[in-house]
């Protein structure tokens, strides 16, 4: 236990020993049948604070109240808007909690002297320690009311921070990674003694009970599914923690083990992708959503608007293999290098650009390929990354010092005069390698391959092919930068 987590046990200890001392003190002074009374009071007003709570959880259906601008898109998205109806009303009711006790057990203190002195004449024979016994419990039980709903959230707090770990490996000093080692520099708020006690008692079942929702006839409780949520998470610590140079299998291999999670839990799968589709859904529309815009990147901007598109559609049916598919993709550009070239290599004058590494490195587009072409779904990204090549292979022609002409009249020639052949791309493979060659434009095999098979299907049915036409084809891919 740290120096710090000692001093704030201490000061719960001093804490619990003011409420039970001054508790036995007032059962010292007002005695045994006032001292039942008050410990009757706080039952009660427990009793009635907890009928109010839910009354108002269960009544509470407009999650506007959370200020969102943008919540309209998941209005349609059952399963998301269920969750965090749910999440609102167990929030409201979690914080009006304190308040609605203080108030309903000051109001029961307006009958309290006519009880006390109704049940005075009684006449009940105890010894004083009976009555400094009654007002100790007084005091823990009052203590125990109070402290409940947040022992149970910091229970919660406490089985999350358990499943996100700090990463250890490497360089640890992304944004993620700080603000996740924070978390567990002040876990003795959440992991002490007093907390585990009020929380066994009821606190945790108390916070249950308040997230606890239902869509589409299904039951489910937001307390664990934020465990389960917090497991699938921490399988991506290890993505999130490191700088993007240094993501490598061991990341890639966790954030599989995460989506095999998420797989598993069919609720968090429909909220992954009702929550995925309305944020693509906005950023392809160019909107904001939930206060965040679209994700921006240099080199990345027309895959990223891409991925856009594509995940805007995303169904509970769909989004597991495109999560795959994305961590396959995040593996081959680990593999190949490609963070590392465009964060390492772009300290310097000289900087590396993605559309020359998809044109220039070989392997790279043949393995995106193999695994874009696998997912129906995310097979249109493959021809965004085609569109990017072929304008790394149209700027390098351009500052080739070729002859422009004379290189779109050889290529549209090749087209025309492969009309007869049985293997129509890999004859014209071989003479746009010759050609790109002969400028000292170095490209990869599978880019040649690439771009014959496209020049194909767009010119193949053509008995003449121009110059012209070629022309139009290279320059197509290099408006605005591709941007």
């Amino acid at each position: 236990m740290s120096f710090t987590g000692l001093i704030f046990n201490i000061l719960l200890l001093i804490m619990t020993t003011a409420f039970v001392g001054v508790g036995a003190y007032l059962g010292y002074k007002r005695g045994i049948t006032k001292s039942l009374v008050r410990l009757a009071l706080i039952i009660t007003a427990a009793i009635i604070t907890f009928i109010i709570v839910f009354v108002v959880k269960y009544s509470f259906s407009d999650i506007k109240y959370f200020h969102i601008n943008d919540v309209q898109t998941l209005e349609n998205t059952v399963t998301a808007f269920s969750f965090f109806r749910t999440a609102a009303g167990a929030i409201t009711a979690f914080i009006i909690y304190i308040p609605v006790f203080l108030i309903v057990y000051a109001l029961l203190f307006i009958p309290y002297a006519f009880i006390t002195k109704r049940l005075h004449e009684l006449k009940f024979a105890f010894s004083p320690l009976a009555s400094v016994g009654v007002g100790a419990l007084s005091g823990a039980i009052l203590l125990f009311f109070l402290v409940m709903p947040m022992s149970g959230a910091l229970t919660l707090a406490h089985s999350v921070s358990d499943n996100i770990k700090p990463y250890q490996k490497g360089e640890s000093k992304t944004a993620a990674a700080a603000t996740i080692r924070i978390i567990h520099d002040v876990d003795f708020i959440y992991d002490n003694w007093l907390v585990n006690t009020t929380s066994a008692l009821g606190g945790k079942s108390f916070v249950r009970s308040l997230s606890t929702g239902k869509t589409e006839g299904t039951t489910y409780c937001l307390y664990d599914e934020a465990i389960d949520m917090s497991s699938i998470i921490g399988d991506f610590v290890p993505v999130l923690s490191v700088r993007a140079k240094n993501i490598g299998d061991d990341e890639v291999n966790s954030m599989r083990a995460g989506i095999e999670k998420l797989s598993e839990n069919k609720l968090l799968t429909e909220l992954t992708s009702d929550m995925i589709s309305s944020a693509c859904k906005a950023w392809s529309e160019d909107k904001i959503f939930i206060e965040t815009e679209q994700p921006s990147s240099e080199n990345y901007q027309p895959l990223i608007k891409e991925c856009c598109v594509i995940f805007s559609t995303s169904t509970p049916d769909t989004v597991i293999a495109d999560l795959n598919t994305t961590a396959d993709v995040t593996g081959v550009f680990a593999k190949y290098r490609v963070f590392y070239d465009l964060t390492e290599k772009n300290s310097g004058t000289v900087k590396t650009k993605f559309t020359d590494i998809i044109a220039t490195k070989a392997g790279f587009i043949q393995e995106l390929a193999v695994i874009l072409n696998s997912n129906e779904h995310m097979k249109p990204l493959m021809k965004e990354i085609d569109k990017l090549g072929f304008h790394a292979v149209t700027c390098m022609l351009e500052g080739s010092g070729m002859d422009w002409n004379g290189t779109m009249q050889v290529i549209a020639d090749a087209i025309s005069g492969t009309a007869a052949s049985s293997d129509r791309a890999g004859v014209l493979q071989n003479v746009l390698a010759d050609t790109l060659q002969s400028g000292g434009i170095d490209v990869t095999e599978e880019m040649t391959q690439h771009l014959a098979d496209t020049l194909i299907d767009r010119y193949g049915t053509q008995s003449e092919v121009s110059a012209d036409e070629i022309s139009v084809f290279f320059n197509s891919y290099k408006q605005d930068e591709m941007q």
